[in-house]
């Protein structure tokens, strides 16, 4: 239910899209990797909303090497 309604508004409302989701996604994105990198020993904790998750799980995948253990569940 979460990807349709998530692509319904990128369709009806592109601009809504855009900063409800995509630039918070990027912002979580960039202060993960940041945090990953600062802290390549240890397992950071991440509670995201379900209409960010895809998002940010296609990001953390493509981390080369990975300095991060993913374990990303849906609760």
């Amino acid at each position: 239910i979460i990807k349709k309604l998530i692509t319904r508004l990128q369709k009806r409302y592109p601009n809504v899209y855009n900063v409800l989701i995509d630039e918070r996604n990027r912002h979580m994105i960039n202060a993960l990797k940041t945090l990953a990198n600062q802290n390549p020993n240890r397992h950071i904790l991440v509670i995201i909303g379900a209409g960010h998750k895809d998002a940010i799980q296609r990001a953390m995948d493509k981390l080369q090497p990975s300095p991060v253990e993913q374990t990303m569940r849906s609760i």
